[in-house]
């Protein structure tokens, strides 16, 4: 079985789903709810997707959780020989087949692809359930975990997502002035909507300085996979008039079908500037905004990631050349690879 709810973890299972497909010794079953299940669209003759009870989860109406009864059910009639996990921090999908697959021995493993409240990942009600390995997906969130000293091995086995993206693209080139930004969303009022800060805010002041610029612009959103695109359509229709030198739109767009484009990112600490960077896009995240410290877990510059940690700094970018821009991630290949490469 492989489970999953959240875009980071289906990324990194998809590719390893692809080992086992097709495979005769294996049957596969995929137990995936939320972004996973549309991220995850892959088959064979011997994958079968499982379907699951799904409710709503408490708190965060745009992310989806499962019956108890049924997870529990579902592995104690079936017996299934291994467990791969993705690490969902709000959706109870992974903590309950972890709590019953290991209450019907079978063998889990979890991975992890983001570097904050690893040990609550695991937490179901009042107690821990941990897998029999945790997978991580580069050196720092390893360290980090192996401090922790909790009761499971953890081993390091870099990111075939980004991988796949790197060898693919690797060596591009942009030549032309790029007057295209693409702005990927964080999903802060989601997750903190008792902040006054949040994305909204950002972008507002995002676009008044890039309004500055004597170039016409295109502006594009791009909605975390958990936001409702309806609250974006709502701030341009109500913000879009505002700015005289920008085309301002919103995109749904898979990010497979727009890293051969031309164009430069922006977001904060979004798991999307991780891959639009390894593919030599110019990447960049405007940190001269944030108030608290939830936003900063990802070693920016790790990931070939330039901070922005000023309004003036904005205009540098659109002053620059394409070549001078993407210079900005050149010099982190090293280092890039270095966090991706698998084991």
């Amino acid at each position: 079985m492989f489970a999953s709810h959240d875009p980071g973890g289906a990324n990194i299972l998809y590719h390893i789903i692809k080992i086992f497909r097709n495979n005769k010794n294996y049957k596969i079953e995929l137990a995936l709810l939320g972004p996973a299940k549309k991220l995850i669209k892959i088959s064979g003759w011997n994958i079968k997707r499982i379907r699951l009870h799904k409710k709503k989860t408490p708190g965060f109406p745009n992310e989806i959780s499962t019956s108890k009864t049924y997870i529990r059910q579902l592995l104690s009639q079936k017996k299934y020989d291994f467990i791969f996990l993705s690490t969902s921090y709000n959706s109870n999908l992974e903590r309950l087949i972890l709590k019953f697959g290991l209450k019907n021995g079978i063998r889990c493993f979890s991975f992890i692809d983001f570097w904050s409240n690893y040990k609550l990942r695991f937490k179901y009600n009042n107690s821990f359930y941990f897998p029999e390995i945790i997978f991580t997906t580069d050196k720092k969130m390893t360290d980090d975990l192996t401090k922790l000293k909790l009761p499971v091995k953890v081993i390091q086995c870099g990111n075939p997502h980004l991988i796949s993206f790197y060898n693919k693209y690797k060596g591009r080139k942009i030549d032309n002035p790029i007057s295209k930004i693409r702005f990927f969303s964080e999903n802060i009022h989601h997750y903190f909507p008792e902040q006054k800060f949040n994305e909204f805010n950002l972008v507002k002041q995002l676009l008044s300085e890039l309004d500055k610029s004597d170039r016409k612009l295109n502006f594009i959103i791009r909605p975390h996979p958990m936001e409702d695109r309806k609250i974006w359509l709502n701030f341009i229709k109500e913000y879009g008039k505002y700015y005289n030198n920008i085309d301002i739109n919103i995109e749904v767009k898979n990010i497979k079908t727009i890293l051969g484009e031309d164009f430069i990112a922006i977001g904060i600490s979004s798991m999307a500037l991780m891959e639009t960077s390894v593919c030599g896009i110019p990447t960049f995240s405007y940190q001269s905004v944030i108030p608290f410290k939830y936003l900063n877990h990802i070693s920016l510059e790790r990931y070939g990631i330039r901070k922005l940690k000023d309004k003036s700094e904005i205009s540098m970018i659109l002053n620059s050349s394409a070549e001078k821009c993407v210079n900005c991630v050149q010099d982190y290949k090293q280092i890039i690879l270095s966090n991706i490469n698998m084991n």
